[in-house]
């Protein structure tokens, strides 16, 4: 037998998660240039009523160059952070621990990796 508000909580995440999707997120993603791709007729859909099978709603979204376009406004930023001297890149290495002050990350510390020719080159191998 199911409770009264069995889903209330469900729905009430769902709910703040559309609200925020909608909002503060889709206008952070468009401030960063991140579009999403259209989907006509997504390959999990399933049913086309609400009440068949599979979802009513897409549950997954492909961005406007796939991961890269997602990554690339990452990489811009780190990339005017370096130029201004508030970063360094340290190529063909792994970061081991994380620096923490007063609650906030303000450094790395890491180890080299072992030389490799075929990667960390530009340009890669192969191209």
């Amino acid at each position: 037998m199911r409770e009264k508000d069995e889903d209330s909580w469900a729905v009430r995440w769902a709910r703040a998660y559309v609200d925020f999707a909608a909002g503060e997120k889709r206008s952070w993603m468009d401030a960063q240039g991140i579009k999403l791709t259209p989907m006509v007729g997504w390959a999990e859909r399933g049913g086309l009523r609400a009440g068949g099978h599979g979802n009513s709603v897409p549950r997954f979204h492909v961005s406007w160059g796939t991961g890269t376009g997602v990554v690339a406004p990452f990489a811009r930023s780190a990339v005017r952070a370096a130029d201004a001297g508030l970063l360094r890149f340290y190529h063909r290495h792994q970061v081991d621990e994380l620096v923490v002050q007063d609650g906030a990350v303000t450094g790395v510390r890491g180890s080299v990796l072992a030389d490799d020719p075929r990667r960390g080159a530009w340009p890669p191998a192969g191209r």
